[in-house]
């Protein structure tokens, strides 16, 4: 047996209860936006749902999320990797006139 200073011990029966408490903070500030949120392991997803009416409000929204996670994960020392965040849009209709660029967003690496 030994001392930890910090964190949890890999196996520990505590450790995905204390994840998930750790990691609350994270889905409040998702819910605050209208941002619905899936979190498993090291691996967060943002979702929200938009019309092409709605897409300079969305992208709004989503940048304000992501930087108040970013914000949140330098006041509980974690790194968000920017360079593994990606947007991802799905379009049911088949022939879609919007493409990527129309809805790239500006991420900074401040946390």
């Amino acid at each position: 047996m030994s001392n930890l200073l910090f964190g949890v011990p890999q196996g520990s029966i505590f450790g995905p209860l204390l994840f998930i408490l750790y990691t609350s903070s994270i889905t409040k500030i998702a819910l605050h936006y209208g941002i619905s949120i899936y979190i498993y392991a090291d691996d967060t997803q943002l979702y929200i749902k938009l019309s092409t009416a709605d897409i300079e409000t969305s992208k709004a929204k989503l940048i304000a999320c992501f930087h108040d996670i970013q914000s949140w994960c330098a006041s509980t020392r974690l790194k968000l990797n920017t360079t593994k965040t990606e947007l991802i849009w799905f379009d049911r209709r088949s022939q879609s006139n919007l493409g990527l660029k129309t809805l790239s967003l500006q991420l900074n690496d401040s946390c």
